[in-house]
């Protein structure tokens, strides 16, 4: 991104690098202004907020990890990540953001800590504890913005 581009070209030369970074993935940090970014690129990008947890529990007993992205497949926008932690489920979350975005582009509002080039979910000895390193990743801290053609966030690029 040049630091003369605005909003919404910003956003939408995001989605082209993520489409050309197959298994490459962008988190959103968890931050005060995460629901005005992602309503932000969901109109930009004209895609949906799909919320993971809603679609997940749909049924009444838990899908298996192939059912989890298929059910997930094709949403490029994805948020309230929180149940693909549930021990009952046994996947690897980040593992399953890169698998899905073989498929297509894939940005996630992350539910837990993004710190020192790590994902972290939860605590330490609770059962949906998660912390891996972080490679190949796109990070957007969001940030408060005073004119609508400003980017929205930061952007931080975690090399392979």
């Amino acid at each position: 991104m040049t630091a003369n581009e605005g909003w919404p070209s910003a956003g939408k030369q995001l989605l082209a690098e993520l489409r050309d970074g197959r298994g490459r993935v962008a988190l959103v940090r968890q931050d005060p202004e995460t629901e005005g970014l992602v309503a932000k690129l969901s109109a930009a990008l004209e895609v949906p907020a799909e919320p993971a947890g809603q679609l997940l529990t749909n049924d009444a007993t838990p899908p298996d990890g192939d059912h989890v992205r298929d059910i997930l497949r094709g949403r490029p926008l994805l948020a309230d990540l929180e149940v693909l932690f549930s021990p009952a489920l046994h996947l690897d979350p980040l593992a399953l953001l890169r698998r899905l975005s073989a498929d297509g582009p894939v940005i996630a509002v992350w539910p837990g800590r993004i710190a020192d080039r790590r994902a972290i979910y939860s605590e330490l000895g609770r059962p949906d504890h998660y912390d891996v390193p972080l490679t190949d990743v796109l990070v957007l801290t969001p940030i408060k913005v005073a004119f609508p053609d400003e980017v929205p966030y930061e952007l931080e690029r975690i090399p392979a």
